[in-house]
């Protein structure tokens, strides 16, 4: 399972104003984080958080 990425437009912008090798940096290592998946025991308590707000 792979995480999906929305970035806030603060986040937008910053990635924006940083150098392109910094920038390239930064975005492999989200979508790095991305790909990996949680430990069942985090991925049950953020369901049930999420389950709580509707």
């Amino acid at each position: 399972m792979k995480w999906n990425i929305e970035y806030v437009k603060e986040a937008q912008r910053d990635l924006k104003r940083l150098e392109s090798y910094n920038r390239k940096i930064i975005l492999k290592a989200i979508e790095k984080t991305a790909e990996r998946l949680l430990p069942p025991v985090l991925r049950n308590l953020m369901y049930n958080q999420i389950g709580d707000r509707k």
